[in-house]
């Protein structure tokens, strides 16, 4: 299966009060539930089930639609989630307690369906890409020139079947950046095509500048240009999802994972914003599933006390929030002087900052594009724009990058390369432990993976060392005769890396933890000789490799945790 990079960044500027202060409402005709027997599952190629009894029910309720939330899931836990949708004169939550008092025990947790909020509000004054921005660095493309994308082309400029799949708002597909770059042209789970925009709503504009963020059309020496804007992705292609309210957000996302295959998701806006889960069983299951199909998922922070937020921009978003697994990457905001802190007219517009953001990019004055009216608007097509909502494209399309040079690159490896990578923030020190590691650097990025992928080598201790801060491990560790490791803190290591202990070498796990990056690692081997004494003879090397775990020492995660070589 594919790798994938899901990749969400989130919408700018919609006033808190009027996203998060407002009543929720509820669609009367559709729902989802649990459903706990096999038997009463729905079943393809029959009106809706196996079972006559649920049938009847279902049809005595004017249900039309019943069937699996999500049918493509690997999960099985996820293929008991059914979607119910009755006439347009139904009451869906009669027809769960029908279901309930009819076959008790065989279906719960009835999830109502949002009806979706498309009030948004993005900062965008008009102004007037790559050839001024090499002029003036400071303007323009400016944040290509910050995160040293450039440099990063000349190692990679991507790679067309390397896919960013944009769960967003509306698409302008006829804008001269866009229209080579989305394919297919239609929403791929709902098949709603995507039709040029006539009018120039913030719910209508939002999508097109995520997109244009992430892959607009960027062109090589020597081949006619189609757009005006350049982006990091380069060469990415883009595939793109209309969004919608949390439940469907969730059905898409695993959608471009599984069935679509793609590299590289972000989703920028709509109904699925929210501060608490709806069903953290569900959400969680659904990260998982995809994070652990190779999917990196990259999470606006928001924007702050001033912009859409949660918790006035101290707490992530539901529902990738990095509470259901740690490589979700997480991203806030900074200026063109490398500051995070922001004022605008005296008022305060700082991004949000918490101990969850893993990385910043800039996110304050971007070009990005606009709407050209179903292509009848000409230069200028671009807009000024602020929020994370737009520095996470920009992370999306280095990810995308790296992707590029190896698809099989893990969402834990491709949110190493960033962080271990980053340049430093100016003023961090007002916010410490809350920016992350600091600003992205494609070309450092892409250097380190490109290092990577042209020969992986271990980590060799060839002389005592202790390791008392956290560490992420690649390619493997090897501990060298007559050396010892001491380690206390947190180890992380990719799906192929081991650790050796070679012989008369010594592991200590003094209270750490070795882990997984991703899913899994390989495990300890303990270097020795079988005929030889468990012993150090007096004068004598040591033949045997030894492991020392103490004070609450931790493996977890290995598919063998430790082996004698053979």
């Amino acid at each position: 299966m594919k790798n994938i990079i899901l990749l969400i960044g989130f919408f700018v500027f919609i006033f808190i009060q009027s996203v998060f202060s407002q009543t929720q409402n509820y669609y009367d005709t559709i729902a989802w539930v649990w459903v706990n027997d096999e038997e009463f599952f729905a079943k393809e190629g029959v009106a809706f089930s196996i079972k006559n009894e649920l049938n009847n029910t279902l049809t005595t309720n004017n249900v039309i639609h019943y069937e699996k939330a999500f049918p493509f899931a690997f999960n099985n836990e996820l293929h008991k989630v059914h979607e119910i949708r009755l006439e347009s004169n139904g009451d869906i939550t009669s027809v769960y307690n029908s279901l309930t008092s009819q076959f008790p025990e065989k279906f719960d947790r009835l999830i109502r369906i949002e009806e979706i909020d498309t009030s948004m509000h993005v900062y965008d004054p008009i102004d007037n890409m790559w050839a001024l921005t090499l002029q003036e660095p400071d303007r323009w493309l400016w944040h290509l020139k910050k995160i040293q994308a450039d440099l990063a082309w000349d190692i990679t400029k991507g790679d067309p079947n390397i896919r960013t799949a944009v769960i967003d708002t509306k698409f302008d597909i006829t804008h001269p950046d866009l229209v080579s770059k989305i394919s297919p042209n239609y929403d791929p789970f709902t098949l709603e095509e995507h039709v040029c925009i006539s009018s120039e709503s913030d719910w209508d504009k939002h999508g097109t500048t995520v997109a244009s963020l992430v892959a607009a059309q960027t062109t090589e020496q020597g081949n006619t240009i189609e757009g005006q804007l350049a982006s990091v992705g380069f060469n990415t292609m883009m595939v793109a999802y209309h969004t919608d309210v949390t439940q469907v957000f969730l059905q898409k996302a695993l959608h471009a994972s599984i069935i679509e295959g793609v590299d590289v998701i972000v989703s920028c806006a709509g109904g699925s914003l929210r501060c608490s889960p709806f069903d953290a069983e569900i959400e969680r299951l659904v990260v998982n599933e995809i994070l652990n199909n190779g999917t990196v998922i990259v999470m606006p922070a928001g924007n702050g006390a001033n912009g859409t937020s949660c918790g006035e921009g101290t707490q992530p978003f539901y529902p990738f929030n990095p509470i259901y697994d740690e490589r979700i990457i997480v991203v806030s905001s900074t200026s063109k002087t490398d500051h995070h802190q922001y004022f605008d007219n005296g008022i305060d517009f700082t991004h949000s900052h918490f101990s969850a953001v893993d990385i910043c990019a800039p996110g304050y004055i971007l070009f990005g594009a606009k709407v050209t009216f179903c292509g009848a608007l000409d230069w200028p097509y671009f807009g000024n724009n602020a929020g994370t909502s737009f520095a996470s494209p920009i992370v999306a399309g280095v990810c995308a990058l790296l992707k590029s040079i190896n698809p099989d690159f893990t969402p834990g490896e491709i949110q190493h390369f960033i962080k271990s990578t980053a340049d430093p923030i100016i003023d961090e020190y007002l916010y410490p432990g809350l920016l992350g590691a600091g600003r992205v650097n494609a070309f450092k990025a892409v250097k380190l993976a490109d290092s990577i992928a042209n020969g992986c080598l271990p980590i060799e201790i060839t002389s005592n060392e202790f390791w008392n801060s956290n560490q992420v491990v690649l390619c493997g560790l090897v501990i060298k005769s007559g050396s010892t490791l001491t380690i206390s803190s947190e180890v992380k290591l990719s799906n192929e890396s081991s650790i050796i202990i070679e012989q008369n070498a010594s592991l200590v796990l003094d209270g750490g933890t070795l882990t997984s990056l991703d899913n899994t690692w390989q495990g300890i081997e303990v270097w020795g000789n079988t005929n030889a004494s468990q012993y150090t003879l007096p004068g004598q090397p040591c033949p045997q490799g030894k492991l020392v775990l103490q004070n609450g020492a931790t493996i977890e995660n290995a598919l063998n945790a430790v082996a004698l070589w053979k």
